[in-house]
């Protein structure tokens, strides 16, 4: 907001229609993206299972501690360019499980 120097008031209005449900709107996104939702399945190491266990990264997760106390985190969304900025800053702590070609869809690009 520092950077703002300037605002115009427009007359332009908007309504928001009584039948828009912003939780069923946001349902299937990961973030602010709003794209077809796919499976979604991430492996984070037991290194960081503890600090995983406090995360809702998405409100339809499900979470799994496995033998080896990794935990699983599935949930179905779209948004995949901001998953990958969110999956880099667990480097190698997290390996994505589902959809298997998921870091190919960034190479295209």
């Amino acid at each position: 907001m520092h950077n703002i120097e300037k605002i115009n008031i427009l007359e332009l209005s908007y309504t928001i229609p009584n039948s828009f449900n912003l939780t069923d709107y946001c349902q299937d996104m990961f973030g602010t993206f709003k794209e077809e939702p796919f499976d979604v399945e991430w492996c984070f190491s037991p290194e960081v299972a503890k600090e995983v266990r406090h995360y809702i990264f998405h409100p339809t997760q499900t979470m799994i501690e496995n033998k080896d106390k990794s935990i699983t985190v599935k949930f179905k969304a779209g948004g995949a360019l901001e998953m990958s900025w969110y999956l880099y800053m667990w480097g190698n702590m997290v390996e994505v499980i589902k959809p298997v070609d998921f870091w190919d869809w960034f190479d295209e690009e």
